[in-house]
């Protein structure tokens, strides 16, 4: 079997987080449809903001770098970061990537892929995975075009709700809660939950078992969520084909970087996560 060809990543550096959206929705949704077909996204952080774009034509870089300029070149603005004060910002972040380079707002650049081998189940899980990567980008560059920030987050909560019903369906909650989250037992999941999300959870209850309400009649995102279930299935199935060790934390993984392009940062993430955990929960017999 003929190895597919590598990815080539290139890193459009726009110094202002609240652009990005922009910069996804008018210009990389607008990329040629073959690229898209086989490439992926992320957003990112080290060397100032920045979106990297992964595709499998090499030979379409002179014409996605042109894509991004005139895109960039139409939208000009000016940027006040500097490295010192952005880099302090984000220090806690640092201590896996040591290195502090900087490129410039609007600068464009190549730069090598290195991919997270061992958290996508090594070689063979991670390809199957990044074909999750390109399914996810294309279906969040829809999404993005179509709803709301507060609406991505809505999004995302009922994403994580039809993951752990997965996980759950497939006998892997109890796994991913050790994995994932350091709870050693179902038991000790309310308990954890008032420990890391407290008074935010008591406050959000009503709203969360609203929610709940029309998720469990299909009427909380019914098409989106139905699609994100099928990729969720798709992949799934394949890294247990595969024989992959470690799914309910590849699964993590892969709703993580679901996150990172719908540009909802960690701690809000995590916040998500916990709700979602806990509606959860309230509908799984003691």
């Amino acid at each position: 079997m003929t190895a597919p060809p590598a990815w080539t990543s290139l890193h459009v550096f726009i110094h202002d987080f609240a652009r990005l959206d922009g910069f996804l929705c008018d210009c990389l949704a607008s990329a040629p449809p073959d690229l898209l077909a086989e490439s992926f996204f992320i957003r990112y952080w080290l060397g100032g903001p920045h979106v990297r774009i992964r595709f499998r034509d090499a030979a379409a870089a002179p014409v996605l770098a042109a894509h991004v300029r005139d895109y960039l070149d139409r939208n000009p603005f000016h940027s006040a970061l500097e490295p010192d004060s952005y880099y302090q910002q984000f220090a806690s972040q640092l201590h896996t990537e040591p290195e502090r380079y900087w490129h410039g707002n609007g600068e464009l650049r190549y730069i090598a892929y290195a991919p997270e081998v061992a958290r996508y189940g090594g070689l063979t899980g991670l390809a199957l995975c990044e074909r999750f990567f390109v399914d996810d980008s294309n279906a969040t560059l829809a999404l993005l075009r179509r709803h709301t920030p507060a609406e991505m987050e809505k999004i995302l909560f009922g994403c994580c709700l039809v993951q752990y019903e997965v996980l759950a369906q497939a006998g892997l909650f109890e796994r991913y809660l050790r994995d994932c989250h350091g709870i050693a037992d179902r038991a000790d999941l309310d308990g954890a939950l008032q420990v890391r999300a407290g008074t935010a959870l008591a406050r959000a209850w009503p709203g969360l078992l609203a929610a709940g309400a029309r998720h469990a009649t299909g009427a909380y995102y019914p098409a989106t969520l139905a699609q994100y279930r099928n990729r969720l299935a798709r992949i799934s199935g394949a890294l247990a084909d595969a024989g992959i060790a470690g799914v309910p934390g590849i699964l993590h993984a892969l709703l993580h970087m679901s996150f990172n392009r719908a540009g909802i940062v960690p701690f809000r993430e995590n916040t998500i996560r916990l709700f979602a955990l806990a509606l959860h929960n309230e509908g799984i017999p003691a």
